[in-house]
């Protein structure tokens, strides 16, 4: 048996000594660590999930610092082609490793995600970092604060990494922006990640990170975890904490898990769930643990499949045809499927746009000359902005009231069933320098923004909604399936994912990239 002094001698010698059998298990005892190399293993350390890191983190089979190594080296090869990251501090990285480590040496108890890297997005504040929320104008910002999502990761031993790209201020489902430039998808280069949160979706999907915070206000999750081939959960309002606007009582944004596996959601959930002073609208932690909810059959429960969510939206044929071959696997799995819609009463999107979308922006309304900014942001932006001066009192109350009687007609439906599922979006992921799909190309903003989405609903509902991968197109192009349900039924979408998982499992895609 061979001893080592230190990470950096052990590593050396099991790379680059042959004696070293590597097609097979090796034990390198290196001081308090037991580092087990399989053939590929480190090399492969980038797409580990992160409930696995942190049992390896635990067990002392692998430590903090080389993951941190792992992860620095992953960013050094993917991010210059993704655009994924816009804020990285090697030496902090490196520095906090270290203390984990320390920890992990000290013997003493260890958080959920003990030395587990993650990322927060660009519009999350963290006190004394980069806080621009991709916004050209706000170049230098720093943020004042540090967010309760960001406190909770580290709390439980998280290891931060970056922030993450974002289009200016998440505006739209797409991820190119004046300040960052574009995040291009990990499977398709030049084509979109969707967002808001691309940056988040991309570096997950690219093994930079198991873990990443997103944010979404009408699918900025799900929308790049669909085109990304992630994991991507909002969860019911109140059961997060969120303070991304200056109002603390919006009901339609949403803090949310990106991740690559099923269990690392349940992970970030359990890391993130419960009250607080920063966010009045938080509630008790619907169960006690989402990483034991999510264990158990689904057998029995009744999901209605819908192709467009009761919006009469177009989708894709190819993108309808992905999903629906889901619902095959899902009857092996004793779910009872049924074809059903709820019929909403009014014009949702334009409910959306004029009830909370124009509302929301016109917080940062006064925060600049929008007349003065032209070629500096997005003209969409700008005439968004525009909308807000025009949008009347009345028009805010008509959307409020649309969205009123959705609540009433969703309760009512979902009295029938346990999940309400469709495709996530309408289309697979398009070229860069494209706002919205094709047939949408010369319609007003709020169709080109809200109406490929058939996310937004579940943001004015304030529900649960996941969005797991469903497959791919002809052309490699990542699709995602879309399943919501009752307010804090977080965890039934999650035990649903998981079988799912088992039975489709899309961990392989990853390697791809």
């Amino acid at each position: 048996m061979t001893y080592f002094s230190s990470l950096e001698e052990a590593y050396g010698y099991a790379v680059g000594c042959a004696p070293l059998n590597t097609s097979s298990t090796a034990r390198l005892l290196i001081g308090p660590y037991a580092v087990f190399q399989k053939e590929n293993e480190l090399s492969d350390l980038h797409l580990v999930s992160a409930t696995k890191l942190a049992e390896m983190i635990r067990a002392r089979e692998v430590s903090v610092e080389q993951i941190a190594q792992s992860t620095l080296s992953r960013i050094d090869e993917i991010n210059p082609k993704l655009n994924a990251l816009i804020y990285v501090d090697r030496q902090q990285i490196l520095h906090d490793a270290k203390e984990l480590d320390a920890a992990v040496q000290r013997g003493g108890p260890l958080g959920l995600i003990h030395g587990v890297p993650y990322t927060i997005k660009d519009n999350t504040s963290m006190k004394g970092l980069p806080f621009t929320s991709g916004f050209k104008p706000n170049h230098g910002n720093i943020g004042a604060y540090d967010a309760e999502v960001y406190k909770r990761l580290q709390a439980a031993g998280g290891l931060f990494i970056g922030k993450t790209n974002l289009p200016e201020f998440g505006y739209y489902g797409g991820c190119e922006g004046h300040e960052y430039g574009a995040a291009h998808n990990p499977f398709k280069q030049g084509y979109s990640t969707g967002g808001s949160s691309g940056g988040a979706a991309a570096s997950v999907a690219a093994g930079i990170t198991p873990l990443a915070e997103g944010n979404d206000g009408a699918g900025s999750v799900r929308i790049p975890s669909s085109l990304c081939g992630t994991v991507g959960l909002k969860p019911t309002a109140g059961v997060v904490p969120e303070t991304l606007f200056p109002n603390r009582y919006h009901s339609f944004l949403f803090h949310g898990p990106i991740t690559r596996t099923v269990a690392d959601s349940a992970l970030m959930m359990d890391v993130w769930s419960g009250p607080s002073d920063a966010d009045p609208k938080t509630i008790e932690k619907p169960v006690p643990s989402f990483v034991e909810a999510i264990k158990g059959n689904i057998k029995g429960l009744r999901l209605a499949w819908t192709d467009d969510l009761g919006t009469g939206v177009h989708v894709d044929p190819e993108v309808l045809a992905i999903c629906r071959d889901v619902l095959g696997d899902l009857s092996k799995l004793g779910v009872i499927v049924t074809e059903a819609a709820p019929k909403w009463d009014g014009d949702i999107s334009k409910a959306m746009w004029n009830g909370l979308w124009i509302p929301a922006f016109a917080e940062v309304y006064d925060l600049h000359d929008w007349a003065a900014l032209d070629g500096e942001v997005d003209d969409y932006l700008i005439e968004i902005m525009r909308a807000a001066e025009t949008t009347t009192a009345v028009d805010v109350a008509r959307g409020s009231i649309v969205r009123g009687r959705m609540w009433d007609i969703f309760t009512a439906f979902m009295k029938d069933y346990d999940v309400l599922a469709s495709p996530t979006l309408t289309s697979a992921t398009f070229p860069h320098g494209e706002f919205a799909p094709k047939w949408l190309h010369g319609k007003s903003v709020r169709e080109q923004i809200l109406d490929w989405l058939l996310t937004y609903p579940y943001n004015m509902l304030s529900n649960p909604a996941l969005t797991i991968p469903a497959g791919f197109t002809s052309d490699s192009r990542p699709v995602g399936i879309q399943f919501a349900a009752r307010p804090r039924q977080d965890a039934l979408l999650l035990r649903l994912a998981r079988n799912l998982e088992e039975v489709r499992p899309w961990a392989n895609a990853y390697r791809t990239i």
